[in-house]
């Protein structure tokens, strides 16, 4: 599935952020850049809310910790038609330490079809 960077859209010089007038540090998780990569919802399991035949939307919770000491919660609907598929990230909480969030676009499917669709 396309990967969803949040809570931060790009690596993280040193680890290290401001975000309202405070201070961060992250954990660095690319040690031959000195950076932290994409915000944390890549290492974090996201759950099913909603789901039908055509489409299923997927929440991501995460509380405070280490380089993140706020509350943070997102859910994402993907939707699947005869045009392709569609991914659309909604904003369920408090304004993000980046100001956005970003979709990659890149997916794998196993097969040719997906439920039938080619």
């Amino acid at each position: 599935m396309g990967k969803i960077l949040l809570p931060w859209v790009d690596r993280i010089d040193g680890g290290k952020y401001t975000f309202r007038g405070a201070d961060y540090e992250t954990p660095i998780s690319e040690h031959w850049n000195n950076s932290a990569i994409h915000g944390l919802a890549l290492f974090l399991p996201w759950t099913p809310v909603r789901h039908r035949r055509d489409r299923l939307v997927l929440e991501w919770v995460l509380y405070p910790q280490y380089g993140c000491p706020f509350t943070l919660r997102f859910q994402t609907e993907y939707v699947l038609n005869r045009s392709g598929l569609s991914v659309r990230p909604a904003r369920r909480s408090p304004r993000l330490p980046s100001g956005s969030l970003v979709v990659h676009r890149r997916l794998r499917p196993a097969t040719s079809t997906v439920s039938g669709h080619d």
